[in-house]
This record gives C-alpha cells, structure tokens and sequence, in this order.
C-alpha cells in the first residue's frame, strides 16, 4: 500500500518564494527569498552566477510553503507556516533538510524577538529543566503543509491514513 500524506488547506498569505538548488556535492539547499524585488532580483542573480560557475548544479525558484516542524508540549507533531518576515534581516534563511534530524534545526538568534517560536527555543537551549518543552525545531519545504499528527502510529493501513514518519518529510 503506497502512504497517503494528509495536508491541511493553507491560506495563500503563507505562501513565500523560495529558491531549490543542488550543491555540487549533491546536497540540496532551501532558501527563502523576499518580497522586495530588488533584493530578490539581486540574490537571484547571485544565484545564477553560482550556477554558471559550477558552484550549483540547478536551480529553480518555487512558490509553495515553509513551515517549522516540532514536537509542542502535548505530544502533537506540529507544523507552523513560516515566511520571510518571521526571521531576522541579517538573519541567513537557507535549509539543507538532506542534513540528519537537528541539523537543519532553528535557533533563536534568527527569529524576530517577538515571534512565539522563538520562545519556545529559548527554553530549549537555555533552559533544559523546563519539562515539557519542544526539543528541537526543523525547518521544511514543500508545495503543501502537512496535517499535524499525534504520535508515531502509522495510520496507513487504514483508508485516507498516512504514515507519521512520512509526514516528517513533507513531500520535497
């Protein structure tokens, strides 16, 4: 039986730009791009000459969703729309999710002081005696948001269910 990912409809106002490209390594980055056209005009230019000189082997910019991928207090497997505006402006915005879980992670030094995840990773990193707190916060890519889920049990086997684990990494 193929698993059946569940998405959540997603207000288009989540929707960012965001450029997929291949190291020549073969690692694949995500990077979000803003809405100013000059600066998105420029960093796409930076792009592509990192593509003519073979520093990248593809490149092509998306529309579609960025969101953080955590474990919240109750257990559940929650997934929170990000855009450009949640992080700081100095504040890099490129995500390597072939990189093993954690890697890929969020930290609190990039996210505007006031946005509420940013809290919770102050907790994590600062204060481990807090029960209860998140763990760790990956940052993903993909065309649709994946549906939020509780636990590891995988709902495949039953009709319209998807696998947990599958969920995880979205559908790149």
């Amino acid at each position: 039986m193929s698993i059946i990912i569940r998405y959540v409809e997603t207000s288009d106002e989540f929707k960012v730009r965001y450029a997929e490209y291949e190291l020549f390594e073969g690692s694949k980055c995500f990077e979000l791009l803003g809405t100013d056209t000059l600066a998105y005009k420029a960093r796409l230019a930076e792009l592509r000459q990192h593509l003519k000189d073979g520093t990248y082997r593809s490149l092509s910019v998306k529309w579609g969703f960025c969101w953080a991928e955590y474990i919240n207090t109750s257990g559940y497997s929650t997934h929170t729309p990000l855009t450009f505006e949640d992080f700081l402006p100095s504040a890099s915005k490129c995500f390597m999710p072939e990189l093993e879980q954690g890697a890929n992670s969020l930290t609190g030094s990039i996210m505007r002081d006031d946005h509420i995840l940013r809290k919770h990773i102050h907790h994590v990193h600062h204060e481990p005696e807090i029960q209860g707190t998140l763990r760790e916060i990956d940052v993903r890519f993909g065309s649709k948001l994946p549906q939020d889920y509780y636990g590891n049990y995988d709902y495949s086997k039953y009709p319209g269910g998807y696998s947990p684990s599958a969920a995880i990494s979205g559908d790149w």
